[in-house]
């Protein structure tokens, strides 16, 4: 019963949000992000296919439904998270590691740009369509990384916003930000796909300021 729900599952289609957004500032921004992170906190409670995904326990190589490249690009995945459970007690290569795997896959087609619709994925979505913008593939990356050992506490996924003068848009974008102990105030910043910076950097020396964080547990 389990595998004909995952087959099923993993045979619809969802549409997701843009990966680098151009929003108006007069906007409510904090209110539609809270809304958004709800909505994906709630799935995320009942999406036990997530679970099974990042455990390994995903039946693709035999569903017609998945693309040959999206079934090569899962066992990638897993084999990430097991280098990344060898990682214990080495937190910042751990996460180097991870953030070079979602940059490496973006640039060979994990990056999908999405319609108008903005809907942040779950893990499992993102293999479902076979990749996903920035909201997705920044939410699969926090969770390899909380799978991989990374606390509640020491990760969140952020929006950030571009630091731009004379102009009426802000461009937004989402990362995972790690508050590592020795300097908490400035925290690392994975980018999955690269648009804010292709390295590991400390927020306060990226160019772009923290705007909201929200995580699996609450905003």
């Amino acid at each position: 019963m389990r595998t004909t729900r995952i087959f099923l599952f993993f045979g619809s289609l969802l549409l997701g949000a843009c990966a680098v957004t151009s929003i108006q500032k007069e906007s409510t921004l904090e209110d539609i992000w809270k809304d958004r992170a709800a909505d994906w906190r709630e799935r995320l409670k009942h999406d036990e296919i997530s679970i099974l995904l990042l455990s390994g326990q995903i039946p693709m190589e035999n569903n017609p439904k998945i693309s040959e490249l999206t079934k090569e690009r899962y066992v990638r995945f897993i084999s990430l998270l097991k280098i990344l459970r060898d990682l214990d007690g080495h937190p910042f290569l751990k996460a180097l590691v991870a953030t070079q795997w979602m940059q490496r896959e973006t640039r060979n087609g994990f990056y999908i740009r999405d319609g108008q619709k903005d809907y942040w994925e779950t893990p499992a979505e993102v293999f479902q369509k076979g990749g996903d913008d920035c909201d997705g593939l920044a939410s699969l990356l926090y969770h390899a990384l909380r799978f991989s050992g990374f606390s509640n506490e020491e990760i969140d996924l952020k929006i950030i916003r571009k630091d731009l003068r004379d102009t009426e848009d802000d461009q937004v974008h989402l990362v995972v930000i790690w508050y590592d102990k020795r300097e908490r105030e400035f925290p690392w910043v994975l980018d999955p796909v690269g648009s804010s910076t292709q390295k590991v950097l400390r927020v306060n020396n990226l160019g772009w300021s923290p705007e909201f964080s929200f995580n699996e547990i609450a905003p």
